[in-house]
This record gives structure tokens, C-alpha cells and sequence, in this order.
């Protein structure tokens, strides 16, 4: 094997490994089913289970039937929160 072919087999070796350990943001749409008095709100998340979040608009009041749209910050639930409101 020449030297070019085995520096472009390391390179597709790594852009693997790295595209496999990439994680992002997810965004999907939802609808607020509750609101707490701890500035929370009770989503119906993707997989269908509820979940209770805060949101990142502090000042726009939410109501329970709002459809709103929900992050996930890398793939992680427990940064997972209210990031916009859906027309």
C-alpha cells in the first residue's frame, strides 16, 4: 500500500470515530399538558412519557395547551427544556 492510500484510510478512520462520538442538539414539538407553581411545566415528550421541565422564556407566561417546542441539549435529559412557542 502507498504511503497516499494508507494517510487516506487514517483520515477516513478518524472522520468515523469523530461523526460517532458527535452529539447534538434535538428539537421536536410538544404541547404543555400542566403548569406548576416552581415555574414548571409538564411536556408529553416524544417516546409519549411526561416530563417536567422549565422553560427558557421566563417572561412569556405558558398555559397548559400550548403547543411549544422542546430542547435537548446534546442528547441530554436533564438539560432538556421550553425553547419556543409553535404557531
Amino acid at each position: 500500500m502507498d504511503v497516499a492510500t494508507e494517510i487516506l484510510n487514517s483520515i477516513q478512520i478518524l472522520m468515523e470515530r469523530k461523526i460517532t462520538n458527535q452529539t447534538a442538539d434535538r428539537t421536536f414539538a410538544s404541547v404543555i399538558k400542566e403548569v406548576h407553581t416552581d415555574n414548571t411545566y409538564t411536556i408529553l415528550a416524544q417516546d409519549g412519557s411526561e416530563r417536567k421541565l422549565y422553560s427558557s422564556l421566563p417572561s412569556l407566561p405558558l398555559n397548559a395547551g400550548t403547543k411549544v417546542w422542546v430542547k435537548l441539549p446534546s442528547g441530554s435529559l436533564d438539560n432538556m427544556h421550553i425553547c419556543g412557542i409553535r404557531q
